[in-house]
């Protein structure tokens, strides 16, 4: 046999000896409205670079992507329910959101709102309406089907109606997130604006441009302002300035919980003192990756990543309880 057919054999015998080295861990958690919570897998591989093309020498890389998604409901074991589209982690500590019909923001003869938004477990759709001339825009947040909406906001724009268009104007609408409790936040040229539709209310949040990383149904809100620094502006109406490395925000026994990602310091906040406080991770239990609507918080937990098609530990932890419960999920094979 000749050296390029053995090169060739050994580069057959590392790509299947590669392939049964997958493995699998946790990308991020996103809780239910019914208190049950999705968790999206990564799927991890190594994969021969054997350098034909450049002429180089072989190397082996090592490729993440995302995988599967795991329902947990309680009492009921886990199970796929489908492979993840997503490529960036959701906001955290909120719902799913979705895009809805535009017919539900207005008549069939009126002019087609330009979208649609609604949170998981609100009844509330926010329609978005602009201009592209002008860059104005109107907010209207309605129960589906029905005529007037409870919240109607225009945003004028900058320009005249003869003026060309400018995209990216600092008045322009970036985007709209639903909140727990009839509320919105709006993104608009780098500032956030907040919608309470009960209050009837429509005001700006921060002077200085900010964006919306996660927030409670109790009504905190986590923003990154930008270049600087992790905000809380709690439901007190308290702020607690953080540092530049948060991961997750989540509720549990009546605190708010986050991670320090640089030095992985498990931190809980008192949301009426605004008191912020290190505290010790339960034993067994490694980053956290949110919270339930049932108050537990969930983390990962040794060992991860696991070979895949092998159960995946996580732990399950109410602040209340001394010791964690372990949640094995399942991790495809394939």
């Amino acid at each position: 046999m000749t050296q390029t057919a053995l090169g060739w054999r050994f580069g057959l015998l590392l790509v299947l000896w590669l392939a049964g080295c997958a493995s699998s861990s946790v990308a991020w958690l996103q809780p239910r409205a019914d208190g049950s919570v999705e968790l999206v897998l990564f799927a991890h591989s190594r994969s021969p670079n054997l350098g034909i093309k450049s002429g180089g020498a072989w190397t082996i890389d090592d490729v993440t992507e995302m995988d599967e998604r795991v329902l947990w409901t309680p009492g009921v074991p886990p199970r796929f329910v489908g492979k993840s589209r997503e490529s960036s982690a959701p906001l955290f500590g909120l719902p799913p959101r979705y895009f809805v019909p535009l017919s539900l923001c207005s008549p069939p003869s009126a002019t087609p709102a330009r979208s649609a938004v609604q949170r998981e477990g609100e009844s509330l759709i926010y329609c978005l309406w602009k201009d592209d001339v002008t860059e104005s825009a109107r907010i209207e947040a309605r129960l589906p089907f029905q005529d007037p909406p409870l919240l109607r906001q225009v945003f004028p724009g900058p320009k005249s109606p003869d003026s060309p268009r400018s995209p990216g104007s600092p008045d322009s609408i970036d985007s709209i997130e639903p909140l727990p409790g009839q509320r919105a936040l709006l993104s608009r040229g780098g500032r956030l604006w907040l919608l309470d539709v009960r209050a009837g209310t429509v005001q700006l949040v921060l002077s200085e441009p900010a964006s919306l990383r996660g927030a409670t149904p109790e009504g905190d809100l986590l923003l990154w302002v930008e270049g600087h620094h992790y905000t809380l502006l709690l439901r007190s109406r308290k702020v607690v300035v953080l540092g530049d490395s948060v991961r997750q925000l989540a509720v549990a026994a009546g605190s708010l919980w986050l991670q320090n990602e640089a030095d992985k310091r498990l931190l809980r906040v008192d949301p009426d003192a605004g008191t912020l406080l290190d505290w010790p991770r339960p034993k067994g239990c490694l980053e956290l990756l949110g919270a339930d609507r049932l108050g537990n918080l969930w983390f990962s937990s040794e060992p991860s990543p696991v070979r895949r098609g092998t159960p995946l530990p996580l732990c399950r932890w109410n602040p209340s309880v001394a010791e964690p419960e372990i949640i094995l999920l399942p991790t495809s094979a394939h």
